[in-house]
């Protein structure tokens, strides 16, 4: 079952995520497993009309669990307001899945407008 945790994050931020895949208190192997984050203004839209995508594949710790959902300035410097994102896996060894976190993400617009 999904956990529902609302985020919050500035425009054009470059905050990443990190996940550890936990199974009796120790670190899953995730090799196989491709992760999804995704961001959607309704949540109706469909996956090829969503504000932000991203597949992970290449984790930072395959062997105890641990992967990285990493962002760059340019995946948010147009979006102020608030989404819907899920961020979801599928394991392609043996074809399961889940959604592992679902809620809300608010894009504040940051102060400064210059960068270089």
């Amino acid at each position: 079952m999904a956990k529902y945790i609302d985020l919050e994050r500035y425009q054009s931020s470059t905050v990443g995520y990190k996940i550890t895949f936990i199974k009796n208190g120790a670190g899953i192997d995730i090799t196989n497993y491709k992760i999804y984050f995704t961001l959607k203004l309704k949540k109706e839209d469909t996956d090829e009309n969503a504000k932000i995508n991203k597949t992970v594949t290449i984790h930072t710790d395959a062997a105890n669990g641990k992967t990285l959902i990493e962002f760059l300035a340019e995946d948010t410097e147009d979006l102020v307001g608030s989404y819907y994102y899920s961020i979801d896996f599928i394991n392609t060894a043996d074809d399961s899945e889940d959604v592992l976190f679902i809620g809300k993400m608010l894009i504040k617009k940051t102060t400064r407008t210059e960068r270089e």
